[in-house]
């Protein structure tokens, strides 16, 4: 039996009056990629943001090795942690390198110097995502798409237990998207890294060891991706008429 990476227990969560979220219960095992879908706004970037603790559920709990999300402080979050988003700011004048180093910093104390294995972490991951040729660049002078690999490469330094990432590649084309996959799926066979991405691009979600889907705040399915996608499903979540192609994915034919 897997390990269990989050256990979501109850968990609901509301903005204000608005409620988002109902009533939602999944065990992530560790070690697994797990994909977040479901149509706009049904709630996928409020769950993220509720796993990764950077908001608190009003009711329910969500636990990661028995400890309560919502009561470990930032630096315990960024020790285990590691958050990537679709829209990270490049204003800073940081060069790509020294934007990768920044994610060193939850495991070094302030003023301390770097060592030849921090470094060598970085180069690495640097390697992994394919931005060392960019290493002395200036942020504000590489492509967005570009610049999603560089905050990737700082996650990876990061050196987290999960990584969330929300629509993190969306900006990258369908061969940086399946490079990245497979660069991530080394990483999780050598340190037993779990993943949770939210994907709008379901064609890459058959990459996924797992589909956790959402609609109108409520889980509507979760286990892999050959389980979970039917024609009642696509119907179902996304209004819309499928194929099923077995061992070859889904073709979208029309909507409802």
């Amino acid at each position: 039996m897997s390990e269990t990476a989050l256990e979501i227990k109850n968990v609901h969560f509301s903005y204000g009056s608005v409620p988002v979220l109902f009533d939602i219960n999944c065990a992530i095992p560790k070690n697994r990629f797990v994909s977040l879908v479901g149509p706009n706004g049904s709630g996928k970037s409020t769950l993220l943001w509720l796993l990764s603790g950077m908001r608190k559920p009003q009711n329910g709990e969500i636990l990661h090795n028995g400890i309560n999300v919502s009561r470990m402080n930032i630096q315990e979050r960024a020790r285990k942690f590691a958050v990537i988003t679709q829209k990270e700011s490049n204003q800073l004048s940081f060069t790509c390198l020294e934007t990768v180093m920044l994610g060193l910093h939850p495991h070094r104390s302030r003023f301390s110097k770097l060592t030849r294995q921090q470094m060598e972490l970085v180069w690495n991951a640097m390697e992994l995502s394919g931005v060392q040729q960019f290493a002395n660049r200036n942020i504000t002078q590489i492509s967005g798409g570009e610049f999603q690999r560089v905050i990737i490469a700082r996650a990876i330094v990061q050196q987290p237990e999960i990584l969330f990432m929300d629509e993190a590649i969306s900006s990258l084309d369908i061969s940086e998207k399946i490079r990245i996959h497979k660069q991530l799926r080394a990483l999780m066979a050598k340190n037993g890294l779990t993943v949770i991405s939210i994907s709008h691009d379901i064609d890459t979600v058959n990459f996924s060891d797992d589909v956790l889907a959402l609609k109108k705040g409520t889980m509507a399915a979760f286990g892999p991706p050959n389980e979970v996608f039917t024609e009642s499903f696509f119907e179902t979540v996304f209004n819309v008429k499928a194929e099923i192609l077995p061992g070859k994915g889904f073709f979208i034919r029309d909507t409802i």
